[in-house]
């Protein structure tokens, strides 16, 4: 046993393994934790109460017994507790921001901007809570874009010698024990909230949470992500992007979450644009224009790819020509977005050397392999070479083999890698 509390004829006990035993007077049910209570780190009772608590290593609290001011039944919404402490007729709990709140009857008005708290008791009968705090000034929520620099502080009130912790949606940030905490080119997944223990002495205080949006860093149509000739998977996200005042309402799908891409052909052709593997309702668009007064559109698609409403297009390029590629979700939606950009692999020119090789240039899409195959009867055809195609979606092939007026010749691709 690791912990021993007593209530009103009875005692429960909690067990090295996170579980909690009990014995004596039982006629309320006091000494039957619910089936199944594990990873449990800490007990309490009412000194005269009729219920018994358990602290999870969750955050949450578990309540048994029948207790007179229905204590032993939590609210909804009881998380983050890292400290109980139960009266006669209801029950208090100090939680990781530094707040208490308590449940049951009979609780004492917890006092106005009691936050910081590091400790307190629950009296009976409407007695004093106490706390202690550090005063502090909290940090402050803050918005960034993908790829920005943001900085925390906290600063405490008063005399002393300080010591700090920094945590990031509850988990402690190693090597974050300075009052300022600055976060590098900061990533999507590093959105959420941020905020510092402060010790000194036997005092602590747990600051406000500071709240990190973070937008895309393709949000606005000025900043796309720029895609090479070749094309390829770009991931990205539509979580906290926006609107932009005179941006269309693509395909009337009123989204609201836009990102944008820019990609100029590498040569006239046809290319493929799809966001398979994205996690919610896509809807995609394809621009000519330098700003968003001028747009003109090219294409748009909402539900083309015939799975989980993700979206596909293709449409006929032209060489040079740099295309605007915004990708929305239809009624609200956003989410993780991956955007496949494949040119439709072509010949795009021959030229016979004076050596009578023959130099070709492919338009392919990135990460692919192509192989040129030869044939005489257009039946049977023969590789002749098989190549990595260039990022920038253009591979040049000199082939070799002598020309014959009944020679033909074709690329085809293999995969992509």
């Amino acid at each position: 046993m690791i912990a021993v509390s007593a209530g009103y004829n009875f005692t429960v006990a909690l067990r090295r393994n996170g579980t909690v035993v009990g014995w004596v007077a039982g006629d309320r049910g006091q000494i039957a934790p619910p089936e199944g209570l594990s990873n449990v780190i800490a007990i309490a009772t009412g000194p005269t109460g009729y219920s018994a608590f358990a602290l999870k290593k969750d955050g949450t609290v578990v309540g048994w017994g029948i207790g007179d001011g229905g204590e032993q039944i939590l609210p909804a919404g009881i998380r983050n507790v890292v400290k109980i402490s139960p009266a006669n007729n209801y029950c208090m709990a100090l939680k990781l921001d530094g707040t208490v709140t308590a449940w049951g009857s009979g609780v004492p008005p917890i006092p106005a901007g009691a936050n910081n708290v590091v400790g307190f008791a629950a009296g009976e009968q409407s007695m004093a809570v106490g706390i202690v705090t550090i005063p502090l000034f909290n940090p402050g929520d803050a918005l960034v874009t993908e790829g920005a620099s943001v900085s925390f502080s906290v600063v405490p009130q008063g005399p002393g010698q300080f010591a700090y912790q920094w945590y990031f949606n509850g988990k402690s940030i190693p090597g974050a024990t300075q009052s300022n905490l600055t976060v590098l080119n900061v990533s999507m997944d590093q959105a959420g909230t941020y905020g510092a223990l402060v010790t000194s002495d036997q005092r602590k205080a747990i600051s406000r949470p500071a709240k990190l949006t973070v937008s895309p860093k393709n949000d606005q149509f000025t900043t796309p992500i720029v895609v090479s000739g070749g094309g390829g998977q770009i991931h990205s996200s539509t979580v906290n992007a926006g609107n932009e005042a005179q941006e269309p309402n693509h395909l009337g799908a009123f989204g609201n979450h836009s990102v944008w891409y820019s990609w100029v052909a590498p040569a006239d052709g046809s290319v493929s644009i799809d966001t398979l593997g994205s996690t919610f309702d896509t809807v995609l668009a394809v621009y000519v224009g330098e700003s968003l007064s001028e747009l003109r559109l090219i294409a748009a698609d909402d539900d083309g790819a015939n799975f989980n409403h993700n979206s596909q297009l293709v449409f006929n390029c032209i060489a040079g020509t740099r295309y605007r590629i915004v990708i929305d979700g239809f009624s609200g939606a956003s989410g993780a977005v991956a955007i496949n950009i494949n040119p439709v692999l072509a010949i795009v020119s021959e030229t016979i050397a004076s050596n009578s090789s023959l130099k070709m240039q492919i338009f392919a899409p990135a990460l692919g392999r192509v192989v040129m195959e030869t044939s005489t009867d257009l039946q049977t055809w023969s590789a002749v070479s098989t190549n990595a195609s260039a990022a920038d979606g253009i591979l040049s092939l000199t082939v070799n083999t002598a020309l014959k007026p009944s020679a033909f010749f074709r690329a085809r691709l293999l995969s992509q890698r």
